[in-house]
């Protein structure tokens, strides 16, 4: 089932840099002293910021929620971790089920990422100032430099545009998201290289948020500019297999905006007050429904 595209939200972004940033290329400067030893990323000349980096950014983080409020959540890096639990495991009903709540949305070697983030690139005609700093490691152990002098480069007051595309998704999926993005808004999430250096501070700030209805016409879909449907919602009789809720829906005091897009359904397009309103309910409503269900396993 999952392997249809029932439903998808776009989430459009902007990263602007408080201060310096770095998001390293892993290409060494080598013996070129023009050159720093640790660069920038690039991409035809301008820096940029790898959609890979940002979802290790917000799994991360979404991690931590899901520890701190009592979530399923495994652990990459031992026998918990979802992938090696069900490595064997072959049914896709299954696995959805007995996955954690971070390895559906972000996936694990088992399934497959329901979220998506795209490149982050300067907007058009911008393309922001770097400078070189110098550092060294220090040993924790005994206190004295490991390694160093060395140079990076950082980017200073630069933007960053991006989008974020959650495919497939439950409300409550929708709203962990939100409570990354409310923490990144606030510059409580720094990013890239040297965070504990004072590197990294970033702020962010939601632009366009629509959400998609694939194959579903308009008329199928009771009042779909004040009504957001979930995966439970648009599932059918496939939705026992995969553990998903029939009340997967939020109702809205602030309508969105239809777009009947023919053979792909119809897209709904949210203002910024019916954005706050969708990123509420779906952490009040929905993500607290499963952090409370989790706990009383």
């Amino acid at each position: 089932m999952l392997k249809k595209l029932l439903n998808q939200a776009t989430i459009e972004l902007t990263i602007e840099a408080q201060g310096p940033l770095l998001i390293k290329s892993g290409i060494e400067g080598g013996a070129d002293p023009s050159v720093p030893d640790m660069r920038f990323v690039r991409s035809g000349g301008s820096v940029y910021i790898p959609g890979s980096s940002l979802k290790g950014v917000f799994r991360s983080y979404a991690e931590k929620i899901a520890r701190t409020v009592g979530a399923r959540c495994c652990n990459l890096f031992d026998d918990t971790f979802c992938g090696k639990q069900l490595e064997k495991q072959s049914n896709g009903g299954t696995i959805y089920q007995q996955s954690c709540r971070i390895c559906r949305v972000f996936g694990s070697t088992a399934a497959a990422s329901h979220i998506k983030f795209n490149d982050a690139y300067p907007p058009s005609g911008q393309n922001p100032q770097t400078e070189t700093r110098t550092g060294v490691a220090i040993d924790r152990v005994l206190g004295s430099v490991a390694h160093g002098p060395f140079d990076f480069e950082v980017v200073t007051q630069a933007k960053f545009t991006t989008a974020i595309h959650l495919r497939n998704f439950e409300l409550w999926q929708l709203g962990l998201i939100a409570l990354v993005l409310r923490d990144l808004a606030e510059g409580l999430i720094p990013i890239g290289f040297g965070k504990s250096r004072g590197l990294g501070e970033v702020k962010a700030t939601v632009g366009k948020f629509s959400v998609r209805y694939v194959g579903q016409p308009d008329a199928s879909l009771p009042n779909p500019t004040q009504t957001v449907y979930g995966l439970g919602a648009l599932a059918g009789a496939e939705r026992e297999a995969y553990g998903l809720q029939a009340n997967d829906t939020i109702t809205l005091e602030h309508a969105g905006e239809a777009d009947a897009e023919e053979l792909l359904g119809v897209r709904v397009t949210f203002g910024a007050e019916a954005q706050k309103e969708i990123f509420r309910k779906c952490v009040n409503e929905r993500w607290k429904a499963v952090v409370q269900h989790d706990r009383n396993r």
